[in-house]
């Protein structure tokens, strides 16, 4: 998969007659995990007050209606989508396995707070072992690439014009990832190079990424990370 400039998409679209297909990929509005508060199943994490209002602000800066909305199986996606799909009734609504992307053991979980995992974490990712599995009900790097790779099949199969997908973070940037720089080996050197881009970038909560799949030629347009519809006071990471 190639990325081209979007200066160059309008014009290889009319050269060649393709037909782009427009995808939203919008991190979930804040949750409180992300507030920092306790937690008890990476699962059922609801949304904060202030992330409610976020998946308003976000709802209403669709322009038109997205003909199919996707959320994870987690919750904070299934909250924040809901102001859209009240906007945008007739819009089709699938659920995909786009959830975040869970290497720690959801044992680890229970009853703590980001702060409190923050050792388990540099311990997964200094392991640099892309079949480790941390426990019952964790994934490997590998199977996570799978599933990311998965997603992006889906989006470039369906047959919608116009999909938003409401996910996680680490995995949209994930997506995002492997979009820009096409198909890798999954080992420690792949893994080590995503653990340095996901402490070099941020995606705030309900930040959009426009992405344009152009039809035929597995050629991708990717926007930068959106915040624009938000208001300053409710940025959140």
């Amino acid at each position: 998969m190639r990325f081209i400039p979007w200066q160059g998409v309008r014009r290889i679209c009319a050269m060649m007659e393709l037909r782009t297909k427009n995808v939203w990929l919008i991190r979930h509005a804040e949750s409180i995990g992300n507030a920092g508060l306790v937690t008890s199943r990476p699962d059922t994490i609801p949304l904060t007050g202030k992330g409610i209002e976020q998946a308003l602000y976000l709802a209403d800066s669709f322009t038109q209606a997205p003909e199919l909305i996707v959320t994870s199986p987690y919750i904070r996606t299934q909250q924040s989508a809901r102001p859209t799909i009240r906007r945008f009734p007739t819009a089709r609504q699938e659920q995909w396995e786009v959830q975040e992307f869970t290497y720690l053991s959801p044992a680890r979980y229970r009853d703590t707070t980001a702060a409190d995992r923050s050792p388990f974490v540099e311990a997964y990712w200094s392991r640099c072992d892309p079949h480790h599995i941390d426990g019952e009900g964790a994934e490997s790097f590998a199977d996570f690439i799978r599933r990311v790779q998965l997603a992006i099949d889906g989006l470039w199969t369906c047959q919608s014009e116009f999909v938003a997908v409401f996910g996680h973070g680490l995995f949209l940037r994930a997506m995002i990832w492997w979009m820009l720089f096409g198909a890798q080996p999954v080992n420690a050197t792949t893994m080590l190079y995503f653990r340095r881009l996901l402490v070099a970038t941020a995606m705030p909560n309900t930040a959009i990424t426009k992405v344009d799949l152009l039809a035929n030629v597995q050629e991708a347009r990717i926007s930068d990370i959106i915040t624009a519809h938000l208001p300053s006071q409710l940025i959140t990471y």
